[in-house]
């Protein structure tokens, strides 16, 4: 079953067109081998007429042919060819005169019994080539033109004789030229398919395109005019996309509510504890610290899960992280790390805001944590992917380190405060967005983490 509609267009035109084509091919063809036949057949009638016309019966009863200016009837076997034959009373033919180009042979007539007074019959000629002769019986009495002759009551059968090579070779021609002719017409009856076709399926390429933009979050929904056999289903795209709005929106209310309803007794357990020094409260601290860490992260990953489905997304990067490079220099200004950035303008993330904050806010508060003196964040367009990079000039990581680092929890350092679920939510998120994160030795001494994220145009 064909798949592509305008395989199926195309097909189901060119059956019936190249049908209409081979049955005019042979109408065509019929037609001209009939018209080539008749117009050689004429040719010899105007022979035979000028011939019956010149000729006479002397005063003896003798047959005199006379056609002046014939030379073709001259040359030997030429091809053209006449021959008198007086019929005798037992029905034999008797030849009396013949041309030239016969060179003393005989043509071999057939139907000699015919009464008509004019027939046409195929022989074979003197060197073996295939003719077609035109017969005329006519009286004596006619040849003498009303003089008196011994015998008026005889008969003699005129013949004109040629060979029909010429209707072989204007066939043969008339193949050549259909066939040439019908490629031509395949040809172009194609390339018209082709592009009637592509005409006709214009629309679809257009629907096809406008979802790409809305893919890439150039656009909302389906705009512009389509035809009325495509805006039932364009109409229906619209609603759909407004639909996948309303559900996300209510994910994210649901996911909030949730929050909320989980983060508030957190911190009553925590306010509760206050800032005793027993086991209990401490021990209240650190789990609660731990199960808030663990809810972000869940929430973040619930909340990405929505928001990464949701059409025509998209976030421009340049003023979201220039707004929050400021935001972490005036947090950590007094840890003496400066922020370098290297952010082009024109860059698109085809996803949440939020979610490019929640990353890149995550890797710069861990950069920051480790950090001596210069932390560089810094992002460029590679296919069609946005490639992040955090650097910094800190103690970094082991390459069998780095493997264990993205693990849930995991932390190389207990004296430094954290739950060690930074880099695990980062990874979380990005690989809802379909990325991908890579731990690398920075130039700068410390540890590269490098984000893949797709871009949006």
């Amino acid at each position: 079953m064909l798949r592509s509609i305008r395989a199926r267009l195309v097909l189901s035109s060119a059956i019936p067109s190249l049908a209409f084509l081979l049955v005019g091919a042979l109408i065509v063809l019929q037609i001209a081998r009939q018209v080539q036949r008749e117009e050689f057949i004429a040719t010899l009638e105007v022979e035979l007429l000028q011939l019956t016309a010149w000729a006479q019966v002397n005063d003896t009863g003798e047959f005199e042919p006379k056609l002046p200016g014939a030379t073709r009837f001259e040359t030997a076997f030429s091809g053209w060819y006449y021959q008198v034959f007086k019929v005798l009373e037992d029905g034999a033919l008797d030849v009396v005169a013949s041309s030239s180009s016969l060179q003393q042979s005989r043509l071999n007539l057939s139907q000699i019994t015919s009464e008509n007074a004019r027939w046409f019959t195929e022989s074979v000629g003197p060197t073996g080539e295939e003719l077609m002769i035109v017969v005329q019986r006519i009286s004596a009495a006619t040849l003498a033109d009303n003089a008196p002759i011994p015998n008026p009551e005889d008969e003699f059968l005129i013949t004109v004789a040629r060979n029909q090579e010429t209707i072989a070779k204007a066939d043969q021609a008339l193949y050549r030229a259909l066939g040439i002719g019908g490629l031509a017409a395949l040809v172009l009856v194609g390339l018209g398919l082709l592009i009637l076709v592509g005409f006709g399926l214009k629309p679809l390429r257009d629907v096809e395109r406008a979802l790409a933009r809305i893919r890439s979050g150039e656009v909302k929904r389906l705009e512009g005019e389509f035809p009325q056999e495509i805006e039932p289903m364009a109409e229906e795209i619209n609603l759909l996309i407004d639909e996948n709005e309303k559900v996300v929106e209510r994910a994210r209310t649901q996911v909030g509510n949730l929050a909320h309803a989980l983060k508030t007794p957190l911190s009553v357990l925590t306010n509760e504890a206050g800032n005793a020094d027993s086991i209990l409260a401490n021990a209240t601290r650190e789990q609660a610290s731990l199960m808030r860490a663990q809810v972000d992260r869940y929430l973040a990953r619930a909340r990405v899960a929505a928001t990464s489905q949701v059409i025509g997304v998209r976030t421009e990067i340049e003023p979201i992280l220039d707004r929050l490079a400021r935001a972490m220099e005036k947090i950590n200004m007094d840890t003496g790390v400066a922020l370098a950035t290297d952010i082009p303008e024109g860059l698109f993330l085809r996803g949440e805001q939020q979610d490019l904050e929640e990353i890149i806010g995550n890797l710069l508060e861990n950069a920051y944590k480790w950090a001596q003196h210069e932390v560089l964040l810094s992002v460029e367009r590679v296919g069609d992917d946005l490639v992040f990079s955090v650097e910094d000039d800190g103690p970094g990581l082991k390459p069998e380190e780095r493997k264990e680092a993205l693990k849930r929890g995991q932390r190389f350092d207990e004296t430094t405060p954290g739950t060690g679920l930074g880099l695990s939510i980062v990874a979380d998120v990005v690989s809802a967005y379909g990325g991908s994160i890579h731990l690398e030795q920075s130039k700068l001494g410390g540890l590269q983490v490098i984000i893949s994220l797709p871009s949006a145009r």
